[in-house]
């Protein structure tokens, strides 16, 4: 193996335990974010706690099959 193949392996596997990671964080921050919180603001009208509240309740349905 050349060097270069070494360094774009490692620059991949680096790529990837960071989107591993953002995807991760993202998970954790939705599923804890509170929900008297996110339906208050859902009833204020903004369309991004109305979002959050879906993908927590897909989410749970989803968590809670597996």
């Amino acid at each position: 193996m050349s060097i270069l193949t070494i360094i774009l392996a490692a620059l991949i596997v680096l790529i990837l335990v960071g989107l591993s990671g953002g995807c991760a964080g993202s998970e954790a921050a939705i599923l804890s974010a509170s929900r008297i919180r996110l339906h208050h603001l859902a009833k204020k009208g903004n369309q991004r706690a109305r979002i959050i509240l879906e993908i927590q309740k897909s989410l749970g349905a989803f968590l809670s099959r597996s």
